[in-house]
């Protein structure tokens, strides 16, 4: 697959699998690290690059069991994509695993959760593949910088 970049040229991505999960939960990591969103979920930047490098192995996991997870060949960067209902529900046992990560900060994320819940759209978005669309698919894309 192959996906244009705009002037510089063209960017080849693949279909991620769980060898590329180290590189991409530190590419996720720093991606959502020290953001307007992230500042505010976690006010200090230390907790926050910690706290983002432990939640990050799991989303891709989920991403890849879930739903699917695209990469640049080299791995600069990816594009997370998980079914609506799977985006949007969140069991115990995430609950949990979320607590024993964020600690503290916990009610922030469930917070953040429950508001992208809340205003994310229900029908299908134009212009999508017709799979995409009747998965009713979310996607996070995530570039190093």
């Amino acid at each position: 697959m192959t996906a244009t970049a705009g002037p510089a040229g063209t960017v080849r991505v693949r279909r991620a699998g769980v060898h590329d999960v180290p590189r991409l939960a530190r590419i996720l990591a720093d991606a959502f690290a020290d953001t307007p969103d992230a500042r505010w979920l976690i006010p200090d930047p230390v907790e926050q690059r910690h706290i983002y490098q432990r939640l990050s192995p799991g989303l891709l996991t989920q991403a890849m069991t879930s739903g699917t997870v695209h990469t640049t060949v080299d791995r600069a960067g990816a594009a997370l994509w998980l079914p609506y209902p799977v985006a949007h529900t969140t069991t115990d046992r995430q609950t949990a695993r979320l607590r024993r990560i964020t600690g503290r900060y916990t009610d922030r994320f469930l917070q953040l959760a429950h508001l992208l819940h809340a205003h994310a759209p229900r029908a299908r978005h134009r212009g999508e593949a017709d799979a995409r669309q009747d998965a009713k698919m979310t996607c996070v894309s995530l570039t190093s910088m």
